[in-house]
């Protein structure tokens, strides 16, 4: 099993696309040929693209993958040793071979397969001859009469229909099929002598396919005559219909016959025949769409599996079995020849007559059985049109019912306009109720801030002063203390210097009595015991007089800082009480209601459940369904809200 081989041809711009300024969407990966990367790319946003190798497939591109590719630069020459010289060879081993050529018209598919149009110049060996030239050249080369196969060529193409269109001035207008048949004698490995060797000698037969179709583009680009392109378009269509069922594989029918061309070709799509495909198409964004659809084309055309053989049983046949149906062939056209000229009854052979008569009495049979089917289908008729009518009968009451549904809907819509009314006053109430107690809070918030504000002043206030008197108290205190320890200090002072007067007197009374050494021992005493007692004792004082005072001063701030606190704390008893006082009426407004809101919101859920459930019941209206949907997200919407 193989696939069929699919090449791909793109040729260069023509003269039309050039003046139209058509740029090039079809991307190769190389100009002339390539087998190892045979991948093409179409740009379809239409810029002139680089020609990558890398290429992938884009939100703007695809990309196709094919057996050979070959781009402008590729001439007859390469083509033909490329594609159809391989096939020749298996040809001539005894193979059976097709060659079809399929694209859009001016592309190069006439000028692939056989190179110009002009017949006269088939007969010259040049470098535009196409494939069945060159290939029949080499076939007939050992022949006697080389020109053989031109004028047999010569005489397919004068039968060939050519015309003008809008995109090719030598368009084909008729599909070109061009058989040969090779008949070759197997060699006997047999001693046998000669006479009944050339009595048993077998042949093998092979057949060759060279095919030219007709182009696939649309009517109204070609501007070909509309009966002309529809029979071509149904061959095609045919071709392609083969072509699907065959790359399915689960058909059983594959419809070969509903077309001459597909009848001819059964045996290459699908069959036991080697074939080739060349896709041509153009390069040019004009033809974009048909340079698509060709390659759409081939790549279904690649995965057909057909499957060559050599020495087929039924492609061997024997001598006397070929001559045999060779003789009775040429015998039946001579007797029709015979007859046609003797002008003898029908201008046909009795025999091919009663064949005739035998065939027309089959198509009778078969145009009765016709009957009997357009009978048979009559009745079904019938019994459509009872079926019809009692259709239009049902289809009438459902339009009563929709009708019913209708002033349903409008109810229920009338009913949704006044909850949604209600709806809206009930949260016009709940935004005036907030702002109210947003308003309380404030005002009572601020309320609570003054006063709070107030009792600070006047706790510092209070306590400044109870300090104050305090502090006056304490330092009268400490100056009446100290003023006390001066007039000691001096009363101390004084006396010591009343004794130090007595004993200057004393001194003087003396001083005639003692000597002056014994007076400065006496006065040196005195001074140092009045430094002594002086030195000693008043740091004592002092001292003690601090610590009395610090005590004093840290008792006095005790008793003022708790009796500040029990003020405070007294205070903030107060405004605790007032601020749960208040926090409790808030809560039994608001208690009082929500029993009010939460009852107007479970009416309108009830309501809109309601309404869902009535809407259900005619949801698959197709009249109604787009009201009703805008109606439900209306609904859903002011719920949400």
């Amino acid at each position: 099993m193989s696939n069929i081989q699919v090449v791909v041809r793109c040729r260069g711009r023509n003269s039309q696309e050039i003046a139209a300024k058509s740029p090039i969407v079809v991307e190769l990966t190389n100009d002339n040929y390539s087998i190892t990367e045979p991948y093409i790319t179409i740009n379809q946003a239409g810029a002139t693209p680089n020609t990558s190798a890398s290429s992938l497939d884009t939100n703007s591109k695809r990309t196709y993958k094919f057996d050979q590719i070959y781009g402008s630069q590729a001439d007859q020459n390469l083509i033909y040793s490329q594609i159809a010289h391989p096939l020749l060879l298996d040809f001539l081993r005894g193979i059976n071979v097709t060659v079809l050529a399929y694209g859009q018209t001016g592309t190069g598919k006439t000028y692939t397969m056989s190179g110009m149009d002009n017949n006269n110049k088939l007969d010259e060996n040049s470098d535009i001859a196409g494939i069945i030239p060159r290939l029949l050249g080499e076939l007939f080369q050992n022949l006697s009469s080389n020109a053989t196969r031109i004028k047999y060529l010569k005489m397919g193409l004068q039968k060939k229909k050519t015309s003008s269109t809008n995109l090719n001035e030598t368009s084909s207008r008729s599909h070109t099929i061009f058989s040969v048949q090779l008949y070759q004698k197997i060699s006997s490995s047999s001693s046998s002598s000669s006479e009944n060797d050339n009595e048993e000698s077998v042949y093998r037969i092979s057949k060759m396919n060279l095919v030219d179709l007709a182009g696939s583009e649309n009517i109204s680009r070609s501007g070909s005559i509309v009966k002309e392109a529809g029979g071509i378009n149904q061959s095609l269509l045919t071709l392609g219909r083969v072509i699907n069922s065959l790359n399915e594989k689960k058909l059983s029918h594959i419809p070969y016959r509903e077309s001459k061309l597909t009848h001819i070709l059964q045996d290459s799509l699908g069959g036991n025949t080697k074939t080739t495909l060349i896709a041509t198409i153009s390069p040019a964004q004009v033809n974009l769409s048909e340079t698509c659809s060709t390659l759409d084309y081939a790549s279904k055309a690649k995965n057909i599996k057909n499957a060559p053989m050599i020495g087929h049983d039924s492609e061997i046949i024997m001598k006397k079995t070929l001559v045999k149906n060779l003789a009775q062939e040429l015998t039946l056209l001579n007797m029709d020849l015979i007859a046609t000229r003797n002008k003898n009854g029908v201008y046909l052979d009795p025999e091919n007559y009663d064949q005739l008569i035998q065939e027309n009495e089959s198509l009778k049979t078969g145009a009765k059985e016709d009957r009997l089917k357009l009978e048979s289908l009559q009745a079904k008729i019938e019994t459509l049109e009872f079926t019809k009518l009692e259709a239009k009968e049902e289809i009438d009451n459902l339009k009563q019912q929709l009708q019913s549904y209708q002033s349903k809907l409008q109810i229920l819509e009338t009913k949704y306009h006044k909850a949604v009314g209600l709806n809206q006053t009930n949260q016009e109430t709940i935004c005036e109720l907030n702002n109210k107690l947003k308003r309380a809070f404030e005002k009572s918030s601020n309320e609570y801030k003054q006063q709070l504000e107030t009792n600070l002043q006047n706790y510092q206030s209070q306590v400044g002063n109870i300090v104050n008197e305090d502090l006056t108290n304490y330092i009268s205190t400490f100056q009446k203390n100290f003023d006390n320890l001066l007039t000691f200090q001096q009363e101390f002072y004084n006396k010591t210097f009343e004794v130090i007067q007595d004993f200057k007197i004393i001194n003087e009374k003396l001083s005639g009595f003692l000597k002056d050494d014994y007076l400065h021992n006496i006065e040196t005493n005195l001074n140092s015991q009045l430094g002594n007692i002086l030195g000693e004792n008043l740091p004592i004082l002092v001292d003690n007089f601090k610590k009395i005072m610090t005590k004093e001063l840290k008792t006095t701030m005790n008793n003022v800082m708790d009796k500040y606190k029990t003020v405070s704390n007294e205070e903030i008893s107060k405004e605790r009480e007032n601020v749960l006082k208040m926090e409790n009426s808030w809560n039994s407004q608001i208690n009082c209601l929500l029993p009010k809101l939460e009852t107007d919101l479970n009416n309108n859920n009830k309501f809109h459940h309601d309404c869902q459930t009535n809407l259900q019941k005619f949801i698959n209206n197709n009249d109604i369904c787009e009201r009703i949907n805008k109606f439900q997200q209306d609904n859903n919407s002011q719920l949400d809200k």
